[in-house]
């Protein structure tokens, strides 16, 4: 009884297999002949596949210099989709920050009309490999299939490629696990996870895992060409700009400089810079200082530069003056313990005037209206200070930098901190404090931008109001905003 059912599986089996031999054979034949069929004009033709690479490299990662500095590794991994009759090809893959970047292809069949007829990879987890460890990865997906995937795709010889890439920081956990990379010497292979090949209806085929050897090396914030300068540019108020040298890296670039003749710090710079005839970067930028010479940070090149222009538009000096002060009484902090959610106390104390500016206190805060509370920070209080005749669009750039990025008020600047280390020192510093000296916990700020005045909230927890009988709150290092002309100057990259 058993033989006649072995039979009978062995018979269903036969059209199975015969159906895959053909489809395999199909496969082989079609990879070794080229295919003749005319493509849509719906699809993106393009007429080389290094121009396939640029285009998607410059999509993924805004810049064509990834393919262009071959940070790229080659992978040319094929896949056989027998649902599909065609062949999925893993060709580049590259690794930088929280991202691992991917470019596949999917062969063209001659019934195919657009790029919704070419399902698409997608994936949860992947793991990295070293010969001595290996770490799995979450990835971090949305309901949208098409989250992490470039909405361009190209053809070329019949093939449609893709980009994407997969955002492995899905956890707090996983950001542990990426800087272990890292420290990695090189990730020696890589494996997508139980992937599929899924289209716009949700239908998909799901895939075996793939793994594919790989020689990336793990490296942050990674450097691609550095150019030495040694020009000098004359301003109009005397003093003399040395630019210094210019680090290539892939999502920034650092241009460095001294500033001659003036014993001022320097907070900040308005520049603009032209690469390639093409304007790269207009605005305020925070410097920090290094040594004898200070360093800017500004957005990437789209392509390796030939030519680099800059002209200073402003300098922002370090106001060193003394202090501002206000003391919030106990009266004040009771009423702002009781403010219903979004409401607040209205109350206008100037404080004094720096550099143009008028700057006051205005009261206490259950939240500005607008501001959209985060996880665990809803129990706060605003210290809400008004700024009126603040120069251009400064206002928001200064206090962003001394309130988003702190953890606490009081790493604005510490006195550990020296000119060797090298910091950013933008902006008021603000000092939050209580009558024993405790200094308050920043958790975010918000901002109104009126007419004619500006208003700011530093927000600190409940409880740090509840156990202090009075606050004090200290503003100092306004900024003293200079403009300034010179010549553009332009370096020969090249």
């Amino acid at each position: 009884m058993k033989d006649i059912k072995r039979k009978k599986i062995g018979m269903k089996l036969i059209p199975v297999l015969i159906l895959f031999g053909a489809f395999l054979v199909y496969l082989n034949w079609s990879q070794n002949s080229e295919p003749t069929f005319e493509i849509n004009k719906e699809f993106n033709e393009v007429q080389s596949e290094t121009k396939v690479f640029k285009q998607i490299s410059q999509e993924l990662t805004g810049s064509f210099m990834p393919i262009e500095y071959q940070l790229f590794q080659d992978v040319d991994l094929e896949k056989v989709l027998v649902k599909e009759r065609r062949t999925l090809e893993i060709e580049k893959v590259w690794m930088q920050d929280n991202y691992l970047h991917l470019i596949y292809s999917v062969d063209l069949l001659q019934e195919d009309q657009n790029d919704k007829d070419i399902p698409q990879l997608t994936l949860n987890e992947l793991s990295l490999h070293s010969k001595e460890n290996s770490i799995a990865l979450k990835v971090n997906q949305s309901s949208n299939m098409r989250s992490n995937t470039i909405p361009q795709s190209y053809v070329y010889k019949h093939k449609l490629y893709r980009g994407i890439a997969f955002n492995m920081l899905s956890s707090e956990e996983a950001h542990d696990d990426i800087q272990k990379v890292y420290e990695w010497n090189n990730v020696d292979y890589i494996t997508l996870v139980n992937p599929e090949m899924v289209r716009d209806s949700g239908k998909g085929e799901a895939l075996d895992s793939i793994s594919f050897d790989t020689s990336l090396n793990p490296l942050f914030d990674q450097t691609l060409e550095a150019f030495e300068l040694n020009k000098t540019t004359n301003l109009d108020n005397g003093l003399q700009v040395n630019w210094k040298d210019l680090m290539l890296k892939i999502n920034h670039f650092n241009l460095s400089f001294q500033l001659e003749k003036t014993d001022e710090d320097l907070q900040g710079i308005t520049l603009d810079t032209v690469s390639n005839g093409k304007v790269m970067s207009e605005g305020y930028y925070p410097v920090m200082k290094k040594d004898n010479y200070y360093e800017v940070s500004l957005p990437t090149f789209e392509s390796t530069p030939e030519t680099f222009q800059v002209q200073v538009r402003a300098l922002d000096f370090i106001d060193h003056n003394e202090p501002l002060s206000y003391t919030i009484s106990s009266e004040m902090i009771n009423r702002g313990l009781a403010l219903p959610k979004g409401d607040k106390v209205d109350i206008i104390e100037k404080l004094g005037t720096r550099n143009g500016m008028t700057i006051s206190y205005a009261g206490v805060s259950n939240a500005l209206p607008g501001y959209e509370e985060d996880e665990g920070q809803s129990d706060v209080l605003g210290i809400v200070i008004q700024l009126e005749n603040i120069p251009g669009e400064r206002f928001r750039m200064w206090f962003n930098m001394v309130t988003e990025e702190m953890q606490n008020l009081k790493y604005n600047k510490t006195e550990s901190q020296s000119d060797s280390e090298g910091y950013y020192n933008v902006g008021p510093l603000i000092k939050i404090s209580n009558e024993n000296g405790e200094l308050a916990e920043s958790y975010g700020s918000s901002s109104e931008t009126l007419p004619d005045k500006e208003i700011q909230a530093f927000h600190v927890k409940k409880e740090f109001f509840e156990r202090s009988s009075e606050v004090t709150v200290k503003l100092s290092e306004f900024p003293i905003h200079e403009k300034v002309s010179g010549s553009k100057m332009t370096f020969d990259l090249r």
